[in-house]
């Protein structure tokens, strides 16, 4: 759900880089799960292991 939301929620474009996409799904699982939640928490966790910085929102 997560993923359908970011890309459902925020425009798509041809020159999206990783970091939008982190931010996307960062912001997607705020808004479904809660700041902190264990979604939430993966979506960050996963980003990071991949080296992918999370841009602000």
């Amino acid at each position: 759900m997560i993923w359908w939301d970011a890309l459902t929620v925020h425009a798509v474009g041809r020159a999206l880089l990783f970091e939008d996409w982190a931010r996307f799904t960062t912001v997607a699982a705020v808004s479904r799960y809660g700041e902190g939640s264990v979604e939430h928490r993966a979506v960050l966790d996963a980003w990071e292991r991949v080296e992918v910085r999370v841009p602000e929102r």
